[in-house]
């Protein structure tokens, strides 16, 4: 007999009846059900969790087993993952021409979307907003970075995206890696040149030695208050004229006030739509170029 098979098997314990907040009346059309976002955050209920994702064509949620060697591509493990009854591979959401997808994988404790219990092996429309239980872990999606605010271009690849800046420079402040990349993907099929700062410690020693043309920042650093680093360029007359675009992943005007109250140009929350980000960059760019 193989040592292996002598060693329990993992499995995820099955929770009864699950049960959950009474189903939500069914949504009408929201104005973004037909924007496929690029980026989305999964917010675990009752906490400050949160957990950020650019898209992909299949993304599975569940929780990891290193034994057996499972890795979900959204792992719910360190938010109890097992104790509320998620399954390793728990279910699967698939970007599915404009829209997401969710689907359950046949999960020991099920999933629930909006209150209703999904069907395992169907697929069922995620949108923004939306409420998804597995098992006993309840999440909120939120779709954080879209391509555009306009139906009528939502397709648009950004390999089309006309080209409107001839080599300036933007410097990024952001210490999500999946936000920086779409935002520099999208400036620099606009024209703009990027570069990503993680830190404002290593935004600052960029602002050392050069001079962009505009700085976008992230209203939540993790080494620095937003408003501090605005009031640290604004005090410097060598930098104090260059324009910035606070983004944020937070709801409610208090961050907005707190930014431009610190000298911040531009303000944009979630969900933030990379024509208008452009749009805003160049109006900015153009402005103190006159």
């Amino acid at each position: 007999m193989n040592k292996e098979d002598t060693q329990p098997k993992v499995t995820t314990d099955y929770l009864g009846d699950v049960s959950v907040s009474l189903p939500e009346p069914r949504r009408v059309t929201g104005p973004l059900d037909h924007i496929l976002p690029w980026v989305i955050l999964f917010r675990i209920v009752g906490t400050a969790n949160t957990i950020e994702v650019r898209v992909t064509d299949r993304m599975v949620l569940g929780r990891r087993d290193d034994r057996h060697k499972v890795r979900p591509n959204i792992d719910f493990t360190d938010f109890g993952g097992r104790v509320l009854g998620v399954s390793r591979e728990h279910a699967v959401i698939k970007a599915d021409g404009e829209h997401l997808m969710l689907r359950d994988l046949n999960s020991t404790n099920g999933t629930h979307l909006n209150g209703h219990r999904l069907q395992s092996g169907q697929d069922y429309w995620l949108r923004d907003g939306d409420k998804v239980t597995l098992g006993r872990l309840e999440i909120q999606v939120v779709f954080a970075v879209i391509p555009t605010s306009d139906e009528r271009t939502r397709n648009l690849p950004l390999d089309e995206t006309p080209v409107i800046s001839m080599g300036r420079k933007v410097l990024l402040l952001e210490d999500s890696e999946n936000m920086a990349n779409v935002f520099a993907s999208a400036l620099r099929y606009a024209g703009y040149k990027t570069y990503h700062a993680a830190t404002s410690g290593d935004a600052i020693q960029y602002l050392d030695d050069k001079r962009p043309d505009v700085i976008v920042v992230e209203a939540m650093l993790g080494d620095m208050k937003a408003e501090d680093f605005l009031r640290y360029v604004r005090r410097h007359d060598e930098m104090a004229s260059i324009p910035i675009v606070v983004v944020s992943s937070g709801v409610g005007d208090f961050q907005m006030h707190q930014a431009m109250g610190a000298g911040a140009n531009a303000f944009m929350s979630i969900p933030i739509s990379l024509d208008r980000l452009v749009h805003a960059v160049t109006q900015l760019t153009s402005s103190t170029a006159r």
